[in-house]
């Protein structure tokens, strides 16, 4: 249906809902900033003479730095599949950064929600960051190694050069990627404070049959964080 976001220099967010209340609005609510999820970044190979047949990529920064794949069983997962260019996955964040070397040759088509009429280039630096741990270009002998050999990237730019961004641009970046193929959408990001025109993004979503993978707890709190409660 229709959305709109509107704002006042005479009333306050309590009376424009209220107004809009009145005036047969499905719902009115808060326009919600949403951040980042965790602090900011710093910034198919041969397996010959690997032990009881495990899978070990030839990328530089896998063996020194990447224990944390091993730690969650990724090499034995890779036994059973190394994934498929066919199922994208759309990354909802700061967008990526559209010529890094390890990614360029997994990304798709993507979309701006913040500036529709600009790429989804990444400004911060945190959705480059989540795309490569999710489909960095594995067994190409540089950089890292993916937990995805062949799945595709949608970059989704969702948060503004600040890390921050609203629940409306959050729930166009999803019904978008959902729009456009998207078979899998990451959500790295999030706040306490719930919406429904995003509840409804998340359910257009679930709906027809994506899905949905939301980042919460990095705060130390047992308070629900959104969208992750969804």
């Amino acid at each position: 249906g229709d959305v709109f976001v509107f704002s006042s220099r005479t009333k306050s967010t309590r009376e424009l809902i209220e107004y809009f209340k009145n005036q047969g609005a499905v719902y009115a609510e808060p326009h919600y900033m949403y951040v980042t999820n965790g602090p900011l970044p710093e910034n198919e190979p041969a397996d010959a003479g690997a032990p009881d047949g495990a899978v070990v990529p030839n990328d530089e920064l896998y063996g020194p730095y990447q224990w944390n794949l091993p730690a969650i069983s990724v090499p034995d997962g890779w036994k059973l599949s190394k994934g498929a260019d066919s199922v994208v996955v759309a990354v909802v964040d700061t967008g990526v950064d559209l010529t890094h070397p390890d990614l360029a040759a997994h990304l798709t088509e993507g979309y701006n929600a913040v500036d529709p009429d600009a790429p989804p280039q990444d400004d911060v630096g945190h959705g480059t960051h989540v795309a490569g741990i999710i489909a960095a270009v594995t067994g190409n002998g540089e950089g890292v190694a993916g937990m995805t050999w062949y799945n595709r990237i949608m970059p989704v730019k969702a948060l503004d050069s600040t890390g921050m961004g609203s629940t409306y641009s959050v729930a166009k970046g999803i019904i978008w990627a959902v729009d456009h193929g998207a078979k899998v959408i990451n959500l790295s990001l999030g706040n306490y404070a719930g919406a429904e025109f995003l509840h409804d993004a998340i359910r257009y979503a679930y709906e027809r049959d994506v899905v949905l993978v939301a980042a919460t707890g990095n705060d130390h709190t047992d308070a629900p964080g959104y969208p992750a409660a969804y």
